[in-house]
């Protein structure tokens, strides 16, 4: 095991500033120390908190009530932090408490996990310190590190002397983070680290973020470019794959709204490109297989059955059909929905109907009676994310093809995504005169099929006789 002169060791125990960077981080050359490979932001942050590490060790008063570091993602924000803490845990003059809390024990786990990756690469510090589920000890010091989640209930009650916030702006209980600032709060020399990327706006946590942000007593670091050592092709990956307002909030540090329209006008408009909807023979010659999508609707909306196209082995779609029916007396004509159904499986070579049973599951087992393959679909939690996901993608990517009908395409306007508490996605329809976006539900609902068709291979023979049905 590498060691470290009792020279060095004591100069270390002076300057958490030459501590921090003689260390070899993660994700670094590993024949380079932190010196050598600190971005500016990084040092920055450093100069700001060492003097107040020192001062809670020393059992004085820190220059800072308190430090607030907002980066993008990637940034080392849990590295950085991580570094800190295994200072005080092992160089503290005085027997502390640290409290780091977290929303789940997954995102606490993050400084953890770095903060084990960095002794793992500084083996020297390994009998120093002392690993456990949720709690990291200085043996020499008897510092002690606790990890609090907001099911924990560690927190009430507790003096700590430094206090960290992982990821402020995934923390949805409210309360929880309270009480961990009243502790701090009530210990006059207790310090504070807040290390978060950017959230949402009319939060609580963008309420806090403004008041610390304008606070004279905390020092506010905002961070709004990926780091230096994320490739360009990543970023434009990020770019690609997250709806507009995610990638400002991740990788620009801009605070946004939850909900905004899920595909962008431009990707919209480049998917009008198909002079009109595809015919039987048109399908059939050119290899193209068929998903149906639903929306039935129910009282006072419109309903709509979409018929997608592809052909395996190539990633495009095609919209052959879309078919939508307004409210009559309020309520939609079922039997419409249903012929339709039935019509399209027996002028296309369809594999499947993708369909929401809550509306339809009467007209779902009637045709199946008829040889319908019916694929119900719940358009929530993770099959939800998934929709929404592909939807991003497809039109990003611009592997959609359709025609313009005017009412499909303003209901592709219509549809919103939300980001989840938990990071997830969520597609939401918004009423208008025409309807709730129905023609567009109807499509997405069928558009995650029709991707996995589009990624099989190509079968050279193939009869599709078996999937056409008669209409009576």
């Amino acid at each position: 095991m590498k060691r470290i002169t009792p020279t060095k060791f004591k100069q270390y125990a002076r300057d958490p500033m030459a501590f921090i960077m003689d260390l070899v981080v993660p994700g670094a050359d590993p024949t380079k120390k932190q010196r050598d490979v600190c971005a500016d932001f990084q040092f920055e942050a450093y100069e700001r908190l060492v003097p107040c590490l020192q001062a809670v060790a020393h059992h004085k008063m820190p220059p800072d009530r308190g430090i607030w570091i907002e980066r993008t993602k990637g940034a080392s924000k849990d590295s950085d932090v991580g570094c800190c803490l295994l200072w005080m845990l092992i160089f503290s003059r005085r027997p502390i408490l640290i409290e780091i809390g977290a929303e789940q024990q997954e995102q606490a786990a993050e400084t953890l996990l770095a903060m084990q990756s960095v002794v793992r690469l500084n083996p020297w510090m390994a009998p120093l310190v002392e690993f456990q589920k949720s709690k990291v000890i200085g043996k020499q010091t008897e510092a002690v590190m606790d990890v609090l989640t907001t099911t924990s209930t560690g927190a009430h009650g507790s003096r700590p002397n430094m206090t960290v916030c992982n990821e402020l702006s995934h923390v949805t209980n409210k309360d929880f983070m309270e009480t961990m600032a009243d502790n701090a709060d009530k210990i006059g020399n207790n310090f504070m680290l807040i290390a978060t990327n950017a959230g949402h706006l009319q939060t609580w946590q963008h309420d806090w973020r403004e008041e610390h942000r304008q606070s004279g007593d905390w020092w506010f670091q905002k961070v709004e470019e990926p780091a230096p050592w994320i490739p360009q092709r990543n970023v434009r990956g990020a770019k690609m794959r997250n709806t507009t307002l995610r990638f400002n909030r991740l990788w620009r540090g801009i605070w946004s709204a939850t909900e905004a329209n899920a595909i962008d006008a431009d990707d919209i408009e480049a998917a009008v490109r198909m002079d009109g909807p595809m015919t039987p023979k048109h399908v059939l010659d050119n290899g193209f297989v068929v998903i149906q999508g639903v929306d039935a609707g129910v009282q006072h909306d419109h309903a709509a059955v979409v018929h997608l196209a592809v052909q395996r082995g190539n990633p495009q779609i095609w919209l052959a059909r879309c078919e939508s029916w307004a409210p009559i007396g309020g309520r939609i004509a079922l039997e419409q929905v249903e012929s339709a159904i039935l019509r399209g499986w027996a002028d296309f070579p369809c594999l499947g109907c993708c369909f929401d049973p809550w509306q339809m599951e009467y007209i779902a087992e009637r045709v199946r009676q008829r040889g319908v393959i019916m694929d119900p679909i719940t358009m929530t939690g993770a099959t939800g994310d998934e929709i929404a996901r592909t939807v991003l993608e497809h039109f990003r990517n611009r592997l959609i093809r359709i025609y313009r009908q005017e009412l499909f395409v303003r209901d592709l306007h219509r549809l919103n995504i939300e980001e989840t508490k938990l990071g997830t996605y969520k597609l939401k329809s918004v009423r208008d005169g025409y309807g709730h976006a129905d023609r567009a539900v109807a499509f997405v609902m069928a558009l995650p099929a029709a991707a996995l068709v589009a990624r099989q291979p190509p079968i050279d023979e193939f009869s599709e006789a078996e999937h056409f049905v008669e209409v009576g």
